[in-house]
C-alpha cells in the first residue's frame, strides 16, 4: 500500500450500489473509507456476530479512486 502514500484519515460510511432502472430501493452496505494522499479506498465491512468481534476485521474491496491533493 506504499503506492497509495500516507494514509491521512480513516473512517466508516454507509454506502450502496448505485442501481439504474427500475428504481429498486438500494441496500446499505456498512463501509470503511481510507484516505491516502494518492488514493481513496472504500471497502465493505461485512456483519460481525458477536463470538466473531474478538477476531481481526476482514474488509472487502469495493473500489479505489485516485486523487491529487494540492498543498497550500
Amino acid at each position: 500500500m506504499t503506492a497509495l502514500g500516507l494514509l491521512l484519515r480513516r473512517g466508516r460510511a454507509s454506502c450502496f450500489k448505485k442501481k439504474h432502472l427500475p428504481p429498486r430501493k438500494h441496500q446499505v452496505r456498512r463501509c470503511q473509507v481510507f484516505v491516502f494522499t494518492e488514493a481513496i479506498l472504500l471497502c465493505d465491512e461485512p456483519y460481525v456476530s458477536g463470538e466473531d468481534s474478538a477476531y481481526p476485521q476482514n474488509l472487502n474491496f469495493l473500489t479505489s479512486f485516485k486523487v491529487k491533493l494540492i498543498y497550500h
